[in-house]
Parts: C-alpha cells; structure tokens; sequence
C-alpha cells in the first residue's frame, strides 16, 4: 500500500487540512505518528497552522460575545477551480446586518496587503452584493476594518494609527476594560496537598491558597477551608498572565509550600475575550497535550461543553469592582505599550 504523503495523491494543503482535522481528537504521540505519515515536518507545523488557528479563535470569539446569529465558513480550496478570492466567513449579526469578513493576523504592530489583492477581493464581495470587511489580530487585540478603509490607507495598518478607528466593539458589542496598578495575586502551591478546584502549577505542585488584593485590601479569597470563589481565578487567568510579566516574585515558604507573588505596576488595558481565550491556553486536554484554540473548537463542536460566557465575565467583574477593586471600562488601547513576552 502506497503511504500518503509519499505518491499518495493529497496536495500539501490537504495534508496539512487532513492533519488538522483530527488532531484534536489525538493524543500527542499519536499526532507525531499522523504528522509522519503525512510528511508534515512538526517543529514547522505550529508556525503552518497559524492561519487556520487565528481562524478558529476568531470564531469561538465571535460564540463568546453573542452577537452573530449565523457564522458561514468558507473551504477556500473549492475556490482554485474559478480563481475566486472569497473571504473566509460571511456573517450574519442579530441586527440583521450581513458581511464577509477576511480574518488576518501579525505578529507585527503592521498589516499590509497588496493592492492588487486587495482590489480582486473587493471585487469578489461586490459581485455577490456583500460589503467586505477584514478582522485583523493585531498585537493580540483583534481589529476590524471596512475594506475601502484598507484601500483608503493602501492596504496598511498600524496599530499606533488605526486603532482607534476599529469598529470591532461597535460591530460585535466587545469591551476594553482598564485595570490599575497595584492589584495583586498571591497564590500558594503544594507538592503533598490536594489542589483546590484541581489547578495546578507543573512548576509548584497543587494551588491551596489564592488571594486577590488591591493595595493591601482583601478582595477574594480562597482556600482548603473555602474554595467557593476559586472559580474567579480561571476568569482572571488573563490578568495573572499580564501581571507576572510585569513583577513576579516566587519564594519557597518550606520544604513543600512556594508562594508566588503578581502584581501590576503600571495600569493595563484588557478585552472581555481575553477573559475568554487565557483559560482555553491553559488547559490539559484529556489526552495529555495542552490545548489550543483548534484542538479546543474541535472538540467543543463535538461535545458542547459549557464554555465561560460574556455574561459571566461581566459578573464577576462588577462584584470585583463593588469589592473594591479598580476596574474601568474604556474606548482607548493607546496606554498600551508592545507586548514583551
């Protein structure tokens, strides 16, 4: 029998879909012996499937703000056999208002697309009567932009300059929300105990104590004794994230405990799917691999598990707020400096 991969008729493309449409539902070894037979080189694979990756995260995005009443996606190897340029997804809002939409994303602070490019896909949307839009990721926060807005700045985005004219949170009902500095997360880890609410750290061992605090004020607590609220962790996982880049200090209380110590030192500027996105990085998928945004809308499809909503990411942070905790909603990215990590 002829190997795929070897003579065996499937397109690098289609291997590289063929891989992608199963490997949620693989192990990690199974994953390198699928790569293998399809000759997908691995160490390259993260960096292949960034497009499909930065496709599937726009969509559970788009599940978790509510505001969509249909989501169409489209095969684009169908579109070869007419030369098409046809976005990635045709979108139906609850208002009734109906788009396509071109979903990108750098690495960069810049976006740009060709000119040439850019014309054929207008061109395309115009013809099937649907104005065209593209939502660009850029340094993690995702943008939208009309296409003769594009065309208005020759196909260039910079996130400095156009930020502020994203009609992401206009069109999908986002938010930005401003945290300031001083809040702190102090988290005690365990090699002997139980975890609480079954976090754990791979570095320190199980979580048995979390508290969060803003200027020496108590806001949330939990414990062994009480881990009622030890759910709002997982909420705020993206803002732990940003706050152990900015000051970290871990010191070993004894021979089992380690405390670790987060904090912010300068104000930061967060979105609600931010809230969204963190804990689905941080999960152990049942299959030993940590999860990313394809294996985890793969298997969410398949399963329908409950998943955190905007509504309770609002919740939690209005009762955070009544506690005393600093929290702002704001229009503005702008005190937003470059990512360092």
């Amino acid at each position: 029998m002829e190997k795929i991969g070897e003579g065996g008729g499937m397109s690098d493309v289609e291997q590289l879909q063929a891989f992608n449409a199963i490997r949620g539902y693989l192990s990690a070894g199974d994953q390198q012996d699928l790569a293998h037979k399809l000759n997908l080189d691995m160490a390259k694979l993260d960096n292949r499937l960034g497009g499909l990756k930065n496709e599937d995260e726009f969509c559970l995005i788009m599940y978790f703000l509510d505001t969509c009443k249909h989501m169409i996606r489209f095969d684009e190897g169908v579109s070869v056999l007419t030369g098409s340029y046809q976005p990635d997804m045709l979108i139906k809002l609850n208002n009734n208002v109906q788009f396509f939409v071109e979903i990108k994303s750098v690495a960069e602070d810049t976006f740009k697309i060709s000119g040439g490019n850019l014309k054929k896909r207008i061109d395309f949307a115009d013809e099937l009567g649907y104005p065209l839009y593209f939502a660009v990721r850029l340094r993690g926060y995702w943008t939208l932009f009309p296409s003769q807005y594009l065309r208005s700045k020759s196909g260039k985005l910079v996130f400095s300059d156009d930020i502020e004219q994203s009609e992401f949170n206009d069109k999908f009902g986002s938010q930005y929300y401003m945290f300031r500095k001083g809040v702190k997360i102090e988290s005690v880890y365990s090699r002997i105990k139980g975890p609480i609410g079954g976090i754990q750290n791979i570095d320190h061992g199980n979580l048995i104590s979390y508290k969060l605090m803003f200027k020496g004020k108590v806001i949330l607590q939990a414990n062994e004794g009480d881990e009622s609220k030890i759910g709002y962790s997982l909420i705020l996982e993206n803002l732990q994230d940003v706050m152990s880049i900015q000051s970290q200090i871990i010191t070993a209380v004894d021979s089992d405990k380690t405390l670790v110590t987060e904090e912010l030192v300068e104000d930061v500027v967060s979105c609600d799917y931010f809230f969204f996105m963190s804990p689905i990085k941080h999960t152990v998928h049942d299959l030993g691999f940590m999860y990313d945004t394809t294996t985890f809308f793969k298997n969410f499809l398949a399963e329908r598990k409950q998943m955190l909503t905007k509504n309770m990411v609002e919740a939690v942070l209005s009762e955070l707020k009544a506690k005393g905790m600093p929290i702002d909603i704001t229009k503005s990215l702008r005190l937003q400096k470059p990512k360092t990590a």
